[in-house]
Parts: structure tokens; C-alpha cells; sequence
């Protein structure tokens, strides 16, 4: 039988990548960029589905929270976002928590070296560049009507 990637593993790819890892229990971190001096950080955790196959899962939490008036929106805006991104999602937990997740299924290797730095790179761009409207529709800056227009603007640029 076919041993399945660890996360030591996980670990050492990040590393040869480039990325500063931090090992904690049963999880990996690596910082992501972030607005205004916060600090953003990938968790990779890796689940075993079957003998033979894993999820290597990334979670992002952001530093702001929706209020629970503010829950639906919220919801709706995670939604709109989720529909421009070509991986992951944006979701938002019942005590209004923000996060951006992504899963792949990996088996006794993991992806290369390129692919990897590059999944890592277009997670943290597209929770860099959405996050900025769901902060703004959270603080009630923006309306969720706001976003079509955004997108919009995006593409003419």
C-alpha cells in the first residue's frame, strides 16, 4: 500500500517554496498579505479521506467579523465573491466569522513545486483583493448592490 503525503511533508514543500512555515499541532501556517498592518495567515491541514488519498486543506480567517444583524449580507456578499474566484470560497461562519477555504485532494505526492507556489499565490490574492469589499460590507460602508459595480470597474481597469 502507498503511503499518503504528511504533513511534515506539506511542510517541507512550503519551505523549499520559499514560504515561512510555522508547525503547530496539526496544522501549518504560512502569512498571507493583509491590509492596513494586519496580519493574514494560511492554515494547511491535512485530512485523511481513505488509505490511499488526503484533503490538504487551506483556511484563511480574516480580521473582522459580521454582526449578527449584518449575518445575511454577509452571507450574500461571501456568495458574490465566490463566483469570481476559479478556486476556493468565501463563507461565513454563524458567529459572523469571515473565511476563505480551499481543499485539494492529494495522494502519495504532493503538487509540484510550481503548482503549489502558485495555489498559494492565487489564494492569497483573492482573499487580499475580495476582502477589501467584504470588510467595507461588514462595516456597513458598502451595500451588497455595490458589488456588480465593483466587478465593473474591475474589468475596465
Amino acid at each position: 500500500m502507498t503511503q499518503v503525503a504528511t504533513l511534515a511533508d506539506v511542510g517541507a514543500a512550503l519551505e523549499r517554496c520559499g514560504f515561512t512555515v510555522t508547525t503547530g499541532a496539526d496544522e501549518l501556517s504560512i502569512p498571507l498579505s493583509g491590509d492596513s498592518g494586519d496580519s493574514r495567515a494560511a492554515h494547511l491541514k491535512l485530512l485523511e479521506v481513505s488509505p490511499a488519498a488526503s484533503l490538504l486543506t487551506f483556511s484563511t480567517s480574516y480580521p473582522f467579523a459580521s454582526s449578527a444583524d449584518g449575518l445575511d449580507a454577509a452571507r450574500l456578499g461571501a456568495h458574490e465573491c465566490t463566483q469570481w474566484v476559479p478556486l476556493g470560497s468565501f463563507q461565513v461562519d454563524d458567529d459572523g466569522s469571515l473565511h476563505f477555504r480551499y481543499a485539494l485532494v492529494v495522494g502519495d505526492a504532493l503538487p509540484s513545486d510550481e503548482v503549489l507556489t502558485g495555489l498559494v499565490g492565487l489564494i492569497d490574492y483573492q482573499q487580499l483583493q475580495f476582502g477589501d469589499y467584504l470588510a467595507q460590507l461588514v462595516a456597513g460602508e458598502v451595500t451588497i448592490e455595490a458589488f456588480a459595480d465593483l466587478v465593473a470597474a474591475g474589468e475596465d481597469s
